[in-house]
């Protein structure tokens, strides 16, 4: 729950006075931008996007809206890999079992 807080507090002050049925993919576009020269990160941008997306899924269930504007945005790419460094320990165990 505290995730979807966090991106309501983002989105509303940029998008908070419009009707899901006044935003523009423009709209969205700019918000994106808007964060990102704010210092947020990627995948916090599409965090907030998804909390959106989701928004638009909901509104549509409820017959609110029709279609969902967000998936016309761009979503930043995510690195979703783990580095890992080795101590010495664990290198020296490492190259004992597997070899040069």
């Amino acid at each position: 729950m505290r995730r979807l807080e966090v991106a309501w507090h983002a989105i509303h002050p940029v998008l908070g006075s419009k009707r899901l049925l006044e935003i523009a993919p423009f709209d969205l576009e700019h918000y994106r931008r808007q964060r990102k020269q704010e210092g947020r990160s990627d995948v916090m941008i599409n965090r907030e996007l998804a909390f959106l997306q989701n928004l638009y899924t909901m509104a549509n269930i409820w017959g609110k809206a029709a279609g969902n504007l967000v998936k016309k945005v761009h979503f930043a790419r995510e690195y979703n890999g783990r580095m890992r460094i080795l101590t010495l320990e664990k290198e020296a165990e490492w190259l004992a079992h597997y070899g040069p």
